[in-house]
């Protein structure tokens, strides 16, 4: 019976593993450090307003799950984020919730990834699941392709 009990532990504990790796990765890429709305060389200054239009032309977005559910918060606005699309709003049952300081999103013009590690290294990187762990690892298997930008 301990035996059990240890092996279940074990498995609960990778499975949890596994699934705060896909979701801090999910908003990582190292392909991502150098992407930018700019022309070609040019850098282009990321702000709340164009925020949306920067997350939705990054891989990371357009990767997402068929039906994936993520709500975005900052200090001054909520963004929806689905596969392909990040608008500003709410989401009625997002699948995560994620909320990153305002401060950060200026941050991104430097590059998405470096900004992300500096918020998740600063603590101020935050998520919540409001699905199960296991349909969320199942779910979002695929964005495990990202986890290096934090060094997952």
């Amino acid at each position: 019976m301990k035996h059990v009990v240890a092996w279940l532990s074990a498995a609960i504990i990778v499975v949890i593993l596994i699934i705060a790796g896909v979701i801090f990765s999910m908003f990582t890429s190292s392909s991502l450090q150098s992407q930018n709305l700019g022309l070609p060389g040019q850098k282009i200054i990321v702000t709340e307003e164009n925020f949306p239009a920067y997350l939705s032309s990054t891989s990371l977005v357009n990767d997402l799950p068929s039906g994936a559910l993520i709500l975005l918060r900052t200090e001054n606005k909520t963004y929806a984020v689905e596969k392909g699309t990040v608008t500003e709003g709410s989401l009625a049952n997002p699948d995560i919730i994620i909320s990153l300081p305002s401060s950060y999103i200026p941050k991104l013009s430097d590059g998405f990834c470096s900004t992300m590690q500096q918020a998740y290294a600063n603590k101020d990187l935050s998520f919540s699941l409001n699905i199960g762990s296991i349909s969320a690892a199942w779910k979002y298997r695929n964005m495990m392709k990202y986890k290096s930008c934090l060094g997952i």
